[in-house]
């Protein structure tokens, strides 16, 4: 910045690289005597300010165009022209500090895994992609980000997550933090979703109907209603006390893992792309497989099947699937309550299945 006192009239010009609050002082001196002004210039844009416990290496990956100012904290200002860039630098002061980013147009922004205890992205609001998973934040204000298709946010500290306007997004990878709560019924565009890990105690995704990936394991969850994701490919539903279950209306479905609920049952006949079944560690009794010809991996483990059951889903096996599988059947019932494995005509009839990944067909 330079100046020029003209006819009492300060006027200061140029274009400061740093953003913040700077506070000034302008003397003159002439021959009636000394005169001095005092103000702030007050230097704002498209800014990012993160607060950081961090006292090594900081980086950071951003896409922008034109001009990028960092303030790394420790009176080193860097300047970056390139777009796309990673930027790395060694923090030299003391800790905690703050990291303040200022550039034209920010779209893209990786800050993960700096140990930061604070993040305000609230002044980009051209940003498409953020991810700031990793660190120790408590809080997440993404409400001006409007534009954002993609957000990583997981293991963190938060509490509270709104994504509320953030209707284009379309990826959220939020898990292991603290949320009770979810709420993604105004992101209708959303394709993936991971929010384990969390003690969610209900989730609901009946308003996104372009879901196409789930990961919701180790919640609280007693009821998952998946009836309205007819393009859900993949379900992770493993680790929560769910009774039931229904997949009948997701017949492009290939992985189901849905390990240690509570089920009783489970009916698999309309999913007749599925490759990868897991449903061990339920009540079930039987599982009908006479559709899923496309069946690669089955797991059953901790059951409540016995001999009939086995002979029936292996004779099943035999005659409408092929090709080289797997198959695990530990701890189920041998049959009147007695021993823990039946696997005996089970290897007779396998035809290509392996039980419990032993060579033995």
């Amino acid at each position: 910045l330079s100046y020029t006192w003209n006819a009492q009239t300060l006027t200061i010009t140029g274009a400061s690289t740093v953003i913040g609050a700077h506070s000034y002082t302008v003397t003159a001196t002439g021959p009636c005597g000394t005169a001095t002004t005092q103000g702030v210039i007050t230097v704002t844009g498209d800014l990012v300010h993160m607060t950081t416990t961090s006292t090594g290496a900081i980086s950071l990956s951003v896409e922008f165009t034109g001009t990028l100012y960092i303030d790394w904290g420790d009176g080193d200002i860097g300047s970056y022209t390139s777009s796309g860039a990673t930027n790395t630098h060694t923090y030299t002061g003391n800790s905690p500090h703050t990291v303040t980013v200022q550039a034209k147009t920010i779209t893209q922004l990786d800050c993960s895994n700096i140990s930061l205890t604070a993040l305000d992205v609230t002044g980009c609001t051209a940003l498409t992609y953020l991810n700031c998973s990793e660190n120790s934040l408590t809080a997440l204000d993404v409400s001006q980000n409007t534009a954002l298709t993609l957000l990583g946010c997981y293991s963190n500290s938060l509490t509270v997550l709104d994504v509320s306007q953030n209707t284009a997004l379309s990826g959220l990878v939020c898990y292991s933090n603290s949320l009770t709560v979810l709420d993604v019924s105004q992101n209708t565009a959303l394709s993936g979703l991971v929010c384990g890990n969390d003690p969610l105690g209900s989730l609901d995704v009946t308003k996104n109907p372009a879901l196409t990936y789930l990961e919701c394991v180790n919640n609280s969850l007693t009821v998952l209603d998946v009836s309205q994701n007819p393009a859900l490919t993949a379900l992770l539903c493993g680790n929560n006390p769910l009774g039931s279950l229904d997949v009948t209306k997701n017949p492009a479905l290939t992985l189901l893992e849905c390990v240690n609920n509570q089920l009783t049952a489970l009916d698999v006949t309309n999913n007749t792309a599925l490759g990868y079944l897991n449903c061990s560690g339920n009540s079930l009794t039987a599982l009908d497989v006479t559709t899923n010809t496309a069946l690669t991996s089955l797991r059953v483990q901790s059951n409540l099947f016995d001999a009939a059951a086995l002979d029936a889903l292996f004779g099943t096996l035999h005659n409408n699937n092929s090709g080289t599988k797997i198959i695990y059947i530990s701890n189920n019932p041998k049959g009147a309550g007695t021993g823990t494995e039946n696997c005996t005509q089970s290897i007779a009839i396998g035809k290509g299945w392996y039980v419990n990944d032993t060579a033995t067909p």
